[in-house]
């Protein structure tokens, strides 16, 4: 927990200043999530592999520097863990995860449609072209739009995960991932176009609408893991049947899904915490403690319980995870239904702290809105994590 805490305090993670744009604690946040690597000493890779330090880092990241948190789940859980559990060794993928083991390049997964996010409905395309050997990534209508991924920022490099339904030899082989290049220290790849998107009240990230124009992408850019590949004379091969593939394709958002409703849980932790102290202290002229008042023990009580359930169960999921020996399918369940447990509670518990806390806890410098915020952000991703497979 020392390397977190240090790695998180030296860039300065307190609350920017309300005189700061949105764009600039967006920024903000990139050069942080650099200085956070830097600090822990290890590449991205390592921790992005390690389920406790990631998690520990993750829960950190929300109640030390909320705007980190976001685009750190990105990088480390939705674009370097979908190159760590289905890549396969090539040098594109190689050279992809340097940038992204220094932060040379931030990572994101491009997963949303503007047409909506349920994966049988996907409309992204990634043709085979024998003749090339590459696939080309097109965007056929304006459903199949990505939609907020954060990726608007000119300045900062960005790798990307993007599924999309591959076409090969006439025919339909389902929604699987490519890695792409989206922007390098040159500019955009060829063939994007990127549309920043207006601000949130909350959670600044940089975020964007994509569309692709025929964007070609290496044999290796597809994620297939051991289960998928294009053999040399262009023909597909995959072990998993059709309804399968895309179920194994977004497995590693098991990883992001935990990691969030952890840190969520984390922050309502924090909050809790500040608000017993604050209502010890809190005595209206010569009246009665705000802690002695039946209505606030009530509160305090209830939030406890529910946060110290909470607690315990997504620390509990977070070993099963981590723990090498364990195979179980099940663990995926798990990380599934802990994310709307999770962070609901820790919204619910939040909103209790901010009203109870009153002007108190409008303040930035208190967190509670930044923490608050990001649940917002949190449980509106949630329904990107359900989808019917293609």
């Amino acid at each position: 927990m020392a390397a977190q805490r240090i790695a998180l305090g030296r860039p300065h993670p307190r609350p920017l200043p309300q005189r700061a744009t949105y764009a600039e604690q967006t920024q903000n946040a990139h050069d942080l999530l650099r200085a956070v690597i830097r600090e822990l000493g290890h590449p991205a890779r390592e921790i992005a592999a390690d389920p406790q330090l990631r998690g520990a880092l993750c829960d950190w990241a929300q109640v030390a520097a909320p705007r980190l948190l976001l685009i750190l789940t990105g990088h480390f859980d939705l674009a370097i863990g979908a190159v760590l559990a289905l890549g396969n060794g090539s040098r594109y993928q190689r050279s992809c995860l340097d940038e992204l083991d220094t932060g040379a390049a931030l990572g994101a997964l491009m997963l949303t449609e503007l047409g909506g996010t349920n994966g049988a409905d996907q409309q992204t395309t990634a043709t085979w072209d024998p003749e090339s050997a590459e696939f080309i990534l097109t965007t056929p209508s304006p459903a199949a739009i990505e939609f907020m991924p954060d990726v608007a920022d000119p300045t900062v490099p960005k790798t990307v995960v993007v599924t999309a339904r591959l076409l090969g030899d006439g025919r339909d082989e389902g929604v699987l991932p490519f890695l792409l290049r989206l922007r390098t220290a040159d500019g955009l790849a060829e063939g994007v176009d990127v549309v920043r998107l207006p601000d949130k009240d909350s959670a600044p990230m940089d975020h964007a609408m994509v569309r692709f124009h025929r964007v070609r992408l290496p044999v290796d850019a597809l994620l297939g893991g051991d289960w998928a590949r294009i053999e040399a004379d262009g023909h597909f091969e995959c072990a998993l049947p059709p309804r399968r593939r895309f179920h194994a394709a977004i497995s590693v958002l098991g990883n992001g899904r935990l990691d969030l409703a952890n840190a969520a849980i984390a922050s309502a932790r924090a909050g809790l915490a500040g608000l017993v102290n604050y209502s010890r202290q809190r005595r209206p002229g010569a009246g009665m403690r705000m802690a002695d008042r039946d209505a606030v023990q009530q509160d305090l009580v209830g939030a406890l319980v529910a946060v110290y359930a909470a607690s315990v169960l997504g620390r509990q999921i977070r070993d099963m995870r981590a723990d090498q020996s364990n195979s179980d399918a099940g663990d995926a369940l798990w990380s599934m239904l802990a994310k709307p447990l999770l962070s609901n509670t820790a919204h619910r518990v939040l909103m209790t702290c901010r009203q109870r806390a009153a002007a108190q806890g409008a303040l930035r410098v208190n967190r509670l809105t930044d923490w608050i915020g990001n649940l917002e952000a949190i449980i509106t991703a949630g329904p990107c994590d359900v989808v019917r497979s293609p």
